[in-house]
């Protein structure tokens, strides 16, 4: 592989698309180039540039789109829509997306237990009709703090932190649940200061 070509140090490159084009990358020592067309990776920009790829992919797509969603949002590679055309049609809007471009590909999670997790947001549907909203943990996760931790600065940034992530995501009905998840910090909190 010949050595990526050099650039002058003291201008700045506009991203173009011959730049995109021309993406070098090193790995192991070793230098090689990104034969696809895409920004490159590790690169700050790169984000912005996908992100701005993604805006117009997919208001070209829903534009296209035969069926319209009652909502769609987007965030970085997550989507979170409301679909109320019934799950075969779901299926054919699932395969119509992935055919959009070729680097693309979709998959779909369907809600369990009447509840939806989308980013830290557990999402569930009330009797009217409108939405709940609480702030949601995997299973997976554990304590961010042991609770016997003798590490006061850290546990209070990170309790302040938990309290308004609570107030920020959780709706009303909520709340308690969220301020009863964090007991165990608060009690042992009490101890530390006496």
């Amino acid at each position: 592989m010949k050595s990526p070509p050099t650039y002058p140090t003291n201008r700045a490159l506009l991203t173009s698309p011959i730049t995109q084009t021309m993406i070098y990358f090193s790995y192991n020592n070793q230098f090689y180039e990104q034969t696809t067309l895409a920004a490159a990776m590790d690169s700050p920009i790169s984000p912005v540039i996908a992100n701005i790829f993604m805006k117009y992919f997919e208001k070209e797509a829903l534009r296209k789109s035969l069926k319209k969603l009652e909502i769609w949002f987007r965030y970085v590679d997550k989507i979170f829509m409301i679909w109320k055309h019934g799950r075969a049609e779901l299926h054919k809007f699932l395969i119509f997306f992935n055919n959009q471009h070729p680097n693309i590909h979709f998959i779909i999670d369907i809600k369990v237990n009447g509840k939806f997790p989308f980013l830290d947001v557990l999402v569930s549907k009330k009797a009217d009709g409108t939405l709940n909203h609480q702030v949601y943990r995997k299973s997976t996760q554990t304590r961010h703090l042991h609770a016997e931790s003798h590490h006061y600065p850290q546990k209070q940034f990170a309790i302040n932190s938990f309290i308004h992530r609570a107030f920020t995501i959780s709706d009303k009905e909520h709340l308690q649940t969220q301020f009863n998840h964090l007991k165990p910090y608060r009690k042992t909190d009490m101890k530390q200061k006496t």
